[in-house]
């Protein structure tokens, strides 16, 4: 496998990929939906389709392989930034607080992973997250700003940025952005520094949209742990960035505004766009690849007040050359999609009604499969692992697994 391959991650999520502007608006709805799903008695009867069990997570995975990742000039820290007074708690009080919820979840093998968390029982919010390595745990520290989950090749890491309304290197908040390893070596917490703007990337950084207020697209460069903004020329607010195993992004662009273009972008090398268009009349929400880069899944969304309503669903199943506009497709986008190298995919979709069920898309329809795993609140993984967070009563704190494409599943808390 390439140093490429083994820098894939998948988005999650966690919460959400878009712009923390919408990812504030897709919180208060999905509050919203718990609140009313509460009030009228039905909240433990909502049905979620998830495709969701757990693999043992004591299993061994395969040797280590950290993959050299590209350096790129960064801006020194500068002087006039001081330490800034700590959280009120400590990561472990966040983790283990009574109001302590789940933010984001990622798997890199069954036995490796990591689990973002919030508390926000006193303002502001503060923010930690748990990494687990074949067995072993840490905890990351408290932080004012959510943490991000990627992988970067077997291994899962955890990523807070900069919580200042605004991403330039005078922040102060700078001195709270830092990037948490578990190795075989143990834990490992490195300061995260800011890179200036760029308009370019190489094949061993990461893209991500999730760790910083007021931006888009962000490069995560590992090796020198740094973080900086990426601004295309023609790419208007590109989010939800995924890479496939060949080395291709994918992100979906296009005004925020409900009632804006969006359009589907890829990069082969970083520097070159390709793009077509995704909704004439709605932003871009999610798009999903599978391993192999042959499928591809792209949403857009009808802003709503308690749901995210689809206003176009279109796949691919020959690398982005042609696109199906997938019909029968659910009222709103539940969780995923997730991707799969065979041609098809599986995404959770809500009714007007607010009932939430797995649906199979292939062959440019959606059939739904299964009422689900009761509570699935997101999507994420491949093949051979599916997951995503669980809301039970008004709380997420359990997060669910399946190793079938959602026959069976099981769930834990990761903490």
């Amino acid at each position: 496998m390439s140093d490429l391959k083994n820098l894939s991650w998948s988005v999650q999520q966690t919460v959400q990929p878009p712009p923390f502007e919408q990812l504030e608006r897709r919180g208060v709805r999905r509050r919203r939906r718990r609140q009313a799903l509460a009030g009228a008695g039905v909240a433990a009867a909502m049905v979620v389709a998830v495709l969701v069990t757990l693999l043992p997570l004591g299993e061994k995975a395969g040797t280590e392989q950290v993959p050299p990742v590209a350096t790129v000039p960064t801006a020194p820290a500068p002087g006039s930034i001081e330490p800034l007074v700590p959280p009120e708690q400590s990561g472990d009080s966040v983790v283990r607080a009574q109001d302590a919820e789940v933010r984001s979840m990622m798997f890199a093998t069954p036995s490796r992973w990591a689990a973002a968390w919030a508390s926000c029982a006193t303002a502001p919010c503060q923010y930690a997250a748990v990494l687990s390595r074949d067995g072993a745990k840490v905890i990351a520290p408290a932080r004012r700003a959510p943490y991000a989950t990627l992988q970067v090749g077997d291994e899962a890491i955890a990523v807070a940025g900069p919580s200042g309304e605004g991403f330039s290197a005078d922040d102060r908040t700078w001195a709270d952005a830092v990037l948490v390893r578990l190795t075989s070596k143990g834990k490992v917490e490195t300061p995260l520094q800011y890179a200036p703007p760029t308009s370019t990337f190489t094949a061993g950084e990461i893209l991500l949209d999730r760790v910083a207020v007021g931006t888009t697209l962000l490069v995560l460069n590992v090796a020198d742990a740094t973080l900086r903004r990426l601004d295309v020329a023609g790419l208007d607010h590109p989010r939800s960035p995924v890479r496939d195993e060949t080395g291709r992004w994918w992100v979906v662009a296009g005004d925020v505004v409900s009632g804006s273009r969006s359009e589907i972008a890829w990069t082969d090398d970083g520097r070159t766009w390709n793009r077509t268009l995704l909704d004439p009349a709605n932003p871009g929400s999610r798009i999903a690849v599978s391993p192999d880069g042959s499928t591809v899944v792209a949403s857009s969304w009808v802003d709503g007040a308690t749901a995210e309503a689809i206003g176009t669903l279109k796949m691919s199943t020959d690398r982005g050359s042609t696109w199906t506009s997938v019909a029968d497709r659910p009222w709103a986008r539940g969780g995923g999609p997730v991707a799969f190298n065979d041609g098809t995919a599986v995404m959770l979709g809500v009714s007007k009604q607010g009932q939430t069920a797995l649906y199979r898309l292939a062959d440019g329809k959606a059939t739904q499969l299964s009422p689900g795993h009761p509570g699935l609140e997101e999507l994420a993984g491949d093949g051979k692992l599916l997951y995503g967070q669980v809301l039970r009563g008004s709380a997420v704190t359990k997060v669910a697994t399946s190793v079938d494409r959602g026959l069976h599943w099981r769930e834990i808390e990761p903490r």
